[in-house]
């Protein structure tokens, strides 16, 4: 009895212990809580390269405001969400004049730098490429399995199926270079064991209906034995199971819904002579029967109409049942609801599955529920460059309702800018139902350029010396810069610019350009001048001839009728041309997608001939001769209106542009030209499949004069066409001369493109099919298939930031009136006269 009370005792002196303990906090906040209070001063503490406005625009505490321990809560698990921060604290200090609360942050450490040991097979490049973790990245350990499978991926894909990653993190401390504090870096270490390849003998397929079906899924998929449609055979694991999941998608595409791969045997072999592993891989496959689709029923829907819903399902009754199309569907009923800002719909499918009629529908109950709004907009990973810069490219604000669209489209003018090599928008839970924060993460690439060196021009020019800087962010605040000197044996230049395509903060651009340059003609292959003959001797005999004898007065040495003209004995010239120019640009943007852009420019130039002597044939070079070459202006005034829906307005993968420019030369401007030039362009890039990319372009344009004016133009401003983006091979002379050299009043450019990613936001890889053609007068525009210049071939394009690279080998062919018959250029052989082209830039 009396240990059962010293027990009893016992217990009732803890009870009481615990009740006080709990009880402590109580008394103490009621004493010296702070709840209601006014808030004096708001401070931040450990910030070392975290922006303050960023953790400000989060909490909700603000001065002059009353003390609340719920905001604060709030603001420490908002805070979190931004995934900067090891440990959050909050300290209150009561003053006289009111409340101070700081807030005590532990910074996440950054990543330093990445290390990569033991890759003898795969370049350090292409690892850096696969991983997500960056150089400046906020590393937090948890993210590193997934890199390390990234890795182990990648080795499969290249056919090294059993390599181990490891990795090690170093600890260290490094400066900032905004505060100059120092802060908590790593350098996170990834250490691979790379395996051998395995080379696959043969792939089979067992339990398929028909021979022809087993040869359909072998072109399907992309392990393949060695030499089979030109592959390498190596076995990527990675790949194989992309490659099952495509065989079974295949056969849900036919309806065979139910099929299944019930295994796969491996039957591994040592090849003595080859010294390596070689495997035979036999699938086994189970069919099924084939299902046919019933049709579906929606429900539930109040926003959207039946009809529009409805509209989206790309299935049609009574056919084979199409999974990938009935998944397509289904996406794109999501999509729609996403893109009102309708993210917290709920969509309930039922299958409804007929095993005896072998038929399929579904009934879909969806509910729309209430839009999300954006309660806040977070900008990460940016250093050099100015937020400003970033925030107006966003085209979604902070309460507005949440827009997959816009947040799609401001994603793809932040990469258009070429400041970012990658762009990542996160979407969290804001601090109530309904909201959620947007963080647009960028990681900054190399923005300016100096190049130096020699170059060799396919167009005719020879070689050259060039020098070039070009700043596409000046001063991280967007500002476009660019001075480039040009020396040739036939062509000199130098130019200057700057461009602000934010005048204001608003989308409207302004830029200015001076340039000078000096051009020699007539002595580049192709690109004649020829010489006139006045009509007061004959060129044959030499002897005094009346001045109406030479009605035409063709060029010297030109023999035949008018309409089969032999230039080929024709007496030439050459000529130098000196142009200063000074050009004014102003354009503005209007709902994302429309804009309007313009150049005035004026410039003074004069042509010296290189043989005082000689009469130019060109009639405009004729009347300079007449005038002792005099020094001249030419002004002209260009006004541009597009529509561009593209994705990347170097490499798009979707969109199109749409394009109409008029340049008027002289008539009100005045000076020495006087025409008005037409110019009508369009771009339409399509996905078709995997990641290939099908991009069409087609240009079209015409000199007109003034009405009631004669065309008065100079001779360096007929159209071309360039042989480098468009034409792509005839900058260079052949049986049919060269493209380049010819000059007309009317032009007609089309090409084609197939491409494909080598490295999406680095290189990608192209085939090419081009049609051009010049006319002499607009009235000669027509579509006369024998009369283009045709050209195709293959190349590759680089995406350097404000030097956008592309090599071309093309091989050219052209109907030959001789022949009766297409022929191609300089060789029958096809292998043969292929030319190569180094082109900067281009529309596409």
């Amino acid at each position: 009895m009396g240990y059962q009370m010293k027990k009893f005792r016992c217990r009732i002196i803890i009870v009481i212990f615990i009740l006080l303990v709990l009880k402590v906090p109580a008394d103490l906040f009621s004493k010296d809580g702070y709840e209601g209070k006014k808030i004096s001063e708001i401070n931040f503490e450990g910030l070392i390269q975290t922006d303050v406005l960023s953790v400000r625009s989060v909490i909700k505490t603000k001065v002059k405001s009353d003390f609340s321990y719920k905001t604060i809560n709030d603001d420490i698990k908002a805070l979190y969400n931004l995934e900067l921060f090891d440990d959050i604290k909050v300290d209150v200090v009561e003053k006289d004049e009111g409340l101070f609360v700081t807030y005590i942050f532990n910074e996440l450490p950054t990543i330093r730098d990445i290390i990569f040991r033991g890759n003898l097979r795969v370049r350090k490049m292409a690892l850096k490429d696969r991983v997500l973790l960056k150089k400046g990245s906020v590393f937090r350990e948890q993210d590193v399995p997934g890199e390390l499978r990234e890795i182990v991926a990648l080795y499969e894909e290249k056919g090294f199926p059993s390599t181990t990653v490891t990795y090690e993190i170093k600890k260290t401390t490094q400066k900032d270079k905004k505060t100059k504090k120092r802060k908590d870096v790593v350098d996170l270490i990834f250490i691979i064991k790379e395996s051998g390849k395995v080379i696959i003998k043969s792939v089979n397929f067992s339990g398929i209906s028909s021979p022809a079906e087993e040869n359909k899924l072998k072109r399907m998929i992309k392990t393949r034995r060695r030499g089979y449609l030109f592959s390498a055979g190596y076995l990527k694991e990675d790949q194989f199971e992309l490659d099952k999941r495509e065989i079974l998608r295949y056969y849900s595409s036919k309806g065979y819904i139910d099929a299944v791969i019930v295994k796969v045997d491996r039957s591994v072999e040592w090849n003595e002579r080859w010294k390596r592993d070689e495997i035979d891989l036999t699938i086994y496959i189970e069919e099924g029967k084939q299902y046919m689709y019933r049709g579906v029923e929606i429900s539930g829907n109040k926003i959207f109409t039946q009809e529009e819903l409805y509209s989206l399902i790309e299935l049609k009754e009574d056919t084979a049942f199409d999974k990938t199309k009935w998944a397509i569907s289904v996406q794109n009923i999501r999509n729609l609801f996403a893109e009102n800002g309708y993210i917290y719909y709920t969509m309930d499918i039922q299958e409804e599955k007929d095993n005896e009629k072998l038929t399929i529908m579904y009934k879909i109950r969806v509910s729309e529920n209430n839009k999300a709004h954006v309660e806040h907009i977070f900008i990460t990973g940016y250093e050099k460059t100015k937020k400003f810069v970033i925030e107006r490219e966003v085209v979604i604000s902070e309460g507005e309702i949440f827009s997959a669209k816009k947040i799609q489209i401001s994603r793809e003018r932040l990469y258009n800018l070429q400041y970012f090599s990658t762009v990542n928008i996160d979407v969290k839970p804001g601090s109530e139902l309904g909201l959620v924060d947007l963080i647009f993460n960028v990681e900054e690439q190399r923005t300016g350029l100096f190049t130096f060196g020699l170059s060799y021009s396919t167009a005719g020019y020879g070689i050259s010396l060039f020098e070039e800087v070009s700043a596409n962010n000046f001063l991280g605040r967007g500002l476009v810069l660019h001075e480039k000197v040009d020396i040739g044996y036939t062509w000199q230049s130098v130019e200057v610019g700057i461009d602000e395509p934010w005048l204001f903060n608003t989308p409207t651009s302004v830029g200015l350009t001076l340039s000078w340059a000096r051009t020699e003609y007539g002595t580049r292959p192709g690109d004649v001048v020829y010489t006139y003959n006045d009509g007061d001797t004959d060129p044959e005999t030499g002897e005094p001839v009346p001045d109406d004898t030479y009605v035409d007065n063709p060029p010297v040495g030109v023999d035949g009728p008018e309409d089969e003209i032999d230039y080929s004995e024709a007496n030439s010239m050459k000529y130098v041309n000196n142009n200063f120019k000074v050009a004014f640009r102003l354009g503005r943007r209007f709902a994302h997608y429309w804009g309007l852009s313009s150049e005035l420019a004026f410039s003074v130039f004069y042509n010296k001939p290189g043989n005082t002597d000689d009469i130019p044939f060109n009639e405009s070079l004729r009347d300079q001769y007449n005038d002792e070459w005099p020094l001249l202006w030419k002004n002209y005034l260009s006004l541009t209106g597009y529509r561009d829906t593209r994705d990347n307005s170097i490499f798009a993968t979707k969109g199109y542009y749409v394009g109409q420019n008029v340049t008027i030369f002289g008539g009100p401007l005045g000076g020495y030209s006087n025409f008005v030039k037409l110019n009508s362009e369009m771009n339409i890039n399509v996905k078709t499949f995997w990641k290939l990319i099908l991009s069409a372009r087609l240009n079209f344009g015409f000199i007109l004069p003034w009405p009631g004016d004669p065309l008065i133009i100079d001779d360096t401003d007929y159209l071309r066409v360039d042989g480098m983006n468009e034409g792509r091979g005839w900058q260079r002379p052949s049986q049919f001369t060269s493209l380049y050299a010819l000059r007309g009043e009317s032009e007609l450019n089309f090409s084609l493109e197939y491409r494909f990613p080598i490295s999406e936001r680095i290189a990608w890889g192209l085939a090419f099919f081009d049609i051009s053609n010049l006319y002499d007068k607009p009235a000669d525009f027509t579509i006369d298939f024998r009369e283009f210049y045709y050209s195709t071939g293959l190349g590759v394009g680089f995406l350097i930031p404000g030097f956008p690279i592309r090599l071309y080998l093309a091989r050219r062919f052209k109907y030959d009136p001789a022949y009766g018959e297409v022929r191609l250029a300089n060789s029958q052989v096809f292998f043969e006269s292929w030319d190569f082209i180094f082109a900067v830039a281009g529309f596409f």
